[in-house]
């Protein structure tokens, strides 16, 4: 599957992403709401792993996009 990590915290990432990685995922991973957008607008991702509070654009606004521009896309809500 292809995942798309969209967290502020580069531990959360870097701990998600190796993880999925060694379950045979492709992942990348972002630290704001925009970059998680732009990405997910850009390439198609299986899933995406949206944390809740984000600087600038949040959480549930990026949610609330991702629905209206790339519907087909599974959201996975995190908050650490």
């Amino acid at each position: 599957m292809r995942i798309l990590v969209v967290d502020d915290e580069p531990e959360v990432c870097d701990a998600l992403v190796g993880f999925l990685a060694d379950e045979g995922h492709e992942a990348h991973a972002v630290q704001t709401g925009e970059d998680g957008l732009r990405f997910a607008r850009e390439s198609v991702y299986d899933v995406v792993f949206l944390d809740v509070r984000l600087p600038g654009m949040g959480g549930l606004e990026v949610l609330q996009r991702l629905r209206q521009d790339v519907p087909g896309t599974d959201v996975v809500m995190i908050s650490g």
